[in-house]
């Protein structure tokens, strides 16, 4: 998602407003998502390459945001 510095001290304002891509990784296992949020108080959906919303595993949730200007390596 897009981001910009809002401060000396790096503070950043993420933009997670919108949609975009990323992975959704369990048991072992990434595969390709997309997400969409409507609103500052929508809840995020997210979906499989087929367009079917993924439904999240039971217990803790970690989500990892990234900025479009960074690359990462899924290994």
């Amino acid at each position: 998602m897009s981001s910009s510095v809002i401060d000396s001290s790096g503070r950043l304002n993420l933009n997670n407003v919108g949609s975009g891509k990323g992975y959704y990784i369990t048991n072992g296992k990434a595969i390709s998502i997309t997400w969409e949020k409507t609103s500052r108080s929508a809840q995020t959906i997210y979906k499989d390459s087929e367009g079917k919303e993924i439904i999240l595993n039971d217990g803790n949730t970690y989500i990892q945001i990234f900025p479009t200007n960074q690359t990462y390596t899924i290994s």
